[in-house]
């Protein structure tokens, strides 16, 4: 009921830098105060009631500051699953014994996992979004060509009506008139279609830049 330290494995004595003699016959929480500030002595009560408790690194990191493993410089402390349980003799509870995995390696594994993932994710949003503005690329050109044959249909339709009602000699002077005006104004209209899709053309050349 005191949990005073009985004993612990050449592991535990290496990885804290303490020896047997610095450990046993100590109070547990006085030689690691961390963990009533971290509020973990409880889980040393309720094992000395009977009650097993799981520590996952997910949630709690670590139970006892110990160094990370070699080469895991993103943690502080070395990252441990643990499990703190009841010590029974017959149906009577004599103490806790506490097991403590070291999950360093496999934390890191998770944490490449998930950046690959990621990284993954990314690159498939990055291919939808390209494969998507294609489709809407695709879509304005298909646009933008419907509205350009209208745009020079429109004066060849002209030009070609009243090129036919001149050829048929049924107009006056003034209709005649009218008529090559309006064929002069249409021509003027396709001119000017055409030289702003040949300005398109060089400025997808680079050939004529806009401000």
């Amino acid at each position: 009921q005191t949990l005073n330290i009985l004993f612990c494995n050449k592991w535990f004595e290496k990885q804290n830098g303490l020896g047997e003699a610095d450990l046993t016959g100590r109070n547990l929480i006085e030689v690691y105060p961390e963990l009533a500030k971290r509020g973990f002595d409880r889980y040393y009560r309720d094992a000395l009631k009977g009650q097993s408790r799981i520590l996952s690194h997910r949630l709690h990191k670590y139970l006892f500051p110990m160094p990370p493993s070699a080469g895991a410089t993103a943690f502080a402390q070395m990252q441990q699953s643990g499990r703190i349980s009841p010590l029974f003799d017959q149906d009577k509870v004599i103490g806790t014994i506490t097991v403590i995995e070291d999950v360093t390696e496999r934390v890191v594994r998770e944490m490449e996992l998930h950046v690959q993932i990621e990284e993954r994710e990314r690159l498939l949003a990055n291919e939808l979004a390209a494969r998507q503005l294609a489709e809407e690329n695709s879509r304005l050109k298909d646009q933008f060509l419907a509205t350009v044959s209208h745009e020079i249909r429109a004066p060849l339709n002209a030009i070609n009506g009243w090129t036919q009602i001149l050829l048929s000699g049924s107009l006056d002077e003034e209709k005649a008139q009218h008529a090559l005006d309006t064929i002069q104004r249409n021509v003027g209209s396709q001119a000017q279609i055409i030289e702003d899709l040949l300005d398109i053309s060089r400025v997808r050349t680079g050939k004529f830049h806009i401000n």
